[in-house]
């Protein structure tokens, strides 16, 4: 039952090995394991001492219940393998915050402080997501060993523990309260820390808090926080003793909590605000609309008054002579579709995009447009194992023409085209072949006995053999069952055509390549191809993203090409990353040294950028 998750891990490690980012896979697992594994003991070493502290001072009573049932000298047994089996069960998405344990070690300050509490904003990006955690991690834990101490304790009484009647031995009596004491404390925290997370209200006319939530809601969660502390006071010190204290402290906080936290917020809204909302929210508008240009990177934006003159002169023309050479005549939509009945060729290449670049040819700056010929697998007319992964494995060239020209018949003039490349401009494409794009998403198996097609040529076609270092080696049969597994492919594993030196390229869209070796970052949804030193190569746009800037509005669209970014409300392209299209090779660039976020990622991984 394992054998899959071993092999889709170790190939992942292997993926990650062969792009020279293992202290990157290393980094994120250990931390993973770390917090799932310290979650787990530390929960069960918990529970376990509560729970066998509770089980020792009423061992007589348990066992005279279990006499008959059950052999009494299990129950310790028992008690552990059920602290193990919570503890597990409770511990297994710690995992999934890695990233927030990460930030809170790792993460700095951010040089700007909040408008109401005066506090550094890496604080709230950082710190208040941790803080949160261990929060629910202790609730969680005091709630589980207070049931099972309670169960433990009170064999043969819980009818009496539920009506609220302790009449118990002192020490068992102190201990329930220490942890009621504890949870309630634990509670009441939460009211701390919703007078910080009232910098993200979302009720009022802005993103943050408004004039209700400072002077009615703040000073209600200050109060409740105080009420909970003096409730767990009270339960410590032994309010358990009478049921009527403990009804009238309950019922005390449920009032305190409608009448502070709904009611005397909703009057102040009707009666104080509404009536002159605007000079009431002024300055709560102001706080936002400044959180918001900062976080987005805004702030810096210098307007600039122009009037246009009535006319242009030449001696204007000809200094902005590369600007007016380059203007766009081309749309993408004409131009794409073009590029497909002019130069697909076949019918299993196909052309995603069309992207722009600028390039100097003969010492003059020439703006271009140009689209990747990649492979589409699934247009194969005879699709079968050996043309899928070994033969057809990738595109191949591209297509390229100047921005501002048009043919004599309104065709665009291509400065690149057809197959092999034909090039008219002093530009080199010494590997036009396309194993990582935009469409890719099948794995691939070079080196092998089996040639690989490049392109049509007349009645035969034009081969080659993989000459990179992209992928992984597969020759050996363990690595050949690994991927057998984890593609559920058993060809892989009995095909003859593998090779000692035949490798597999695996991850090839190039998005989610980028997005697995870094998936906290944000990425633009268009990447561009550009062509540098006789290389094709996909530019990818990244973002270092929070949505924990105090009083910035989030992002919030209908447009499914940036998806990814809802709900952001700080946002820095700082990072700019680069996929060979021929080897896979992945290399991520700092754009912006001032982004705490991207500073925070690059202590976490200094191999990476």
């Amino acid at each position: 039952m394992a054998w899959p998750a071993i092999a889709r891990f170790v190939t992942e490690w292997l993926w990650f090995d062969s792009l020279g980012f293992s202290a990157v896979f290393r980094t994120r697992i250990l931390t993973k394991i770390g917090l799932s594994a310290g979650s787990t003991i530390l929960l069960f070493l918990f529970l376990s001492f509560n729970w066998i502290t509770a089980w020792k001072r009423s061992k007589e009573e348990l066992e005279e219940v279990m006499t008959g049932r059950w052999n009494p000298g299990l129950l310790p047994w028992l008690i552990l393998v059920a602290a193990a089996f919570l503890s597990l069960g409770n511990s297994m998405g710690s995992s999934a915050s890695w990233e927030t344990v990460l930030g809170f070690f790792k993460g700095g300050a951010f040089g700007e402080k909040d408008a109401i509490f005066g506090k550094d904003v890496g604080f709230f990006v950082f710190t208040l997501p941790f803080l949160g955690l261990i929060r629910g991690w202790l609730m969680n834990a005091l709630f589980l060993a207070l049931a099972g101490t309670a169960v433990l304790s009170l064999p043969g009484k819980l009818g009496r523990f539920f009506a609220m009647d302790f009449s118990l031995r002192s020490q068992t009596r102190r201990h329930l309260l220490i942890l009621a004491s504890a949870l309630v404390l634990a509670w009441g925290s939460g009211f701390l820390l919703d007078r910080w997370n009232l910098l993200y209200s979302p009720t009022g006319i802005v993103t943050g808090p408004g004039y209700t939530d400072i002077h009615a809601l703040l000073p209600a969660l200050t109060v409740l926080f105080a009420l909970s502390v003096a409730a767990a006071v009270l339960v410590l010190s032994g309010a358990g003793r009478s049921r009527r204290a403990l009804w009238w402290l309950l019922g005390g906080m449920v009032l305190a909590v409608f009448v502070l936290k709904n009611l005397v917020p909703g009057l102040m809204e009707s009666y104080i605000v509404k009536p002159n909302q605007f000079e009431r929210e002024k300055p709560y508008i102001g706080y936002h609309i400044a959180a918001t240009l900062k976080a987005f990177d805004l702030d810096r934006v210098t307007v600039l008054d122009v009037t246009p003159e009535e006319q242009t002169t030449p001696a204007e023309v000809q200094a902005n002579a590369d600007t007016i050479r380059n203007i766009r005549l081309w749309d993408y939509g004409p131009l794409l579709r073009t590029y497909k009945q002019l130069q697909e060729i076949r019918s299993y290449y196909d052309f995603t995009d069309v992207d722009i670049d600028r390039y100097r040819f003969e010492g003059n700056l020439r703006q271009v447009m140009l689209s990747a010929r990649e492979l589409d697998p699934t247009q194969l007319q005879n699709r079968t194992w050996v043309n899928t992964h070994l033969e057809f494995t990738h595109g191949y060239g591209l297509v390229m023409n100047p921005v501002n020209e048009v043919g004599p018949s309104g065709l665009p003039i291509l400065f690149i085209r057809d197959l092999p490349p034909k090039v008219d401009v002093p530009l080199e494409i010494r590997r036009p072949q396309i194993y990582y794009g935009e469409k890719t998403s099948t794995y691939a198996l070079v080196k092998t006995d089996v040639k690989e097609f490049d392109y049509p040529m007349g009645e035969s076609n034009a081969r080659n053999t993989y000459e990179g270092a992209g992928g992984v080696g597969i020759g050996g049969t363990w690595r050949r069952l690994l991927y057998a597994t984890r593609f559920g492919d058993t060809e892989i594993l009995f095909t003859g055509s593998l090779r000692p030196e035949s490798r597999i390229l695996y991850y090839r869209n190039i998005k989610d390549s980028l997005s697995r070796l870094a998936p906290f970052l944000l990425y633009d949804s268009d990447p561009y191809l550009v062509v540098l030193g006789g290389r094709l190569l996909w530019v990818q746009d990244a973002y270092t993203a929070t949505d924990r800037y105090p009083y910035s509005r989030p992002v919030a669209t209908a447009d499914p090409t940036l998806s990814d970014f809802q709900g952001a409300n700080y946002l820095r392209n700082s990072v700019k990353a680069t996929v060979d299209a021929y080897d896979g090779t992945a290399t991520f660039y700092a754009m912006d040294e001032q982004d705490p976020l991207l500073a925070m990622w690059r202590s976490v991984f200094p191999s990476l950028f």
